[in-house]
């Protein structure tokens, strides 16, 4: 789903928009971006243990 900038959309659509972000669903980037950053603390914690 493509998040438009708020000051084109119009109230009703916003409210979707809105709804969508408090029930947790990411959309774009962010779902690599918070992918990327799990991967990379796993492999982080992994390197750790074999070190320690």
């Amino acid at each position: 789903m493509y998040i438009p900038y708020t000051h084109h959309v119009a109230p009703a659509e916003m409210a979707h928009v809105t709804a969508a972000f408090r029930h947790g669903l990411m959309f774009g980037v962010l779902r690599w971006v918070l992918t990327a950053a799990f991967a990379v603390a796993v492999i982080g914690l992994v390197v750790a243990r074999l070190l320690a």
